[in-house]
């Protein structure tokens, strides 16, 4: 793996992370919505059987949709799982300051004062941290 895509694999971590916040949070809007399509599917009927019908087909699109959203979290829930993987592989000090930038997702100025390096020491560990990553 070149160093350009090693870089790029490890900023998609928290990007991520912040879209699987975003897909559980609608699901979990999602399944409020369907609760309340559900109870009233199961109440005593309150309209023609065709209006019945309908909301029936949406709550079958939005389980639909729901599913699949699951699958799609699960799948970069893995891949987050084979980054990290990668990281805790490689040995320290590079360990350090690539789990705190790309894994916690702290600046680069964060993570300075956290390992205790200077800026300049922390972007040079940093690139050769992720050196050893595009070698896993």
């Amino acid at each position: 793996m070149e160093f350009n895509e090693a870089k790029k694999e490890l900023q998609s971590y928290q990007s991520m992370e912040r879209t699987i916040n975003q897909l559980e949070s609608w699901i979990e809007d999602k399944k409020q919505s369907t609760n309340k399509l559900t109870s009233t599917l199961s109440s005593e009927p309150r309209g023609s059987p065709k209006h019945q019908d309908g909301m029936a087909e949406n709550l079958i699109k939005v389980l639909d949709i729901e599913a699949e959203t699951q699958e799609r979290i699960k799948e970069m829930k893995e891949k987050q799982r084979y980054i990290l993987n990668k990281v805790l592989k490689i040995e320290q000090p590079y360990q350090n300051v690539l789990f705190s930038i790309y894994i916690v997702g702290n600046t680069v100025d964060e993570a300075s004062e956290i390992v205790g390096y200077c800026r300049t020491q922390t972007y040079k560990k940093r690139d050769i941290g992720i050196e050893l990553y595009s070698e896993i």
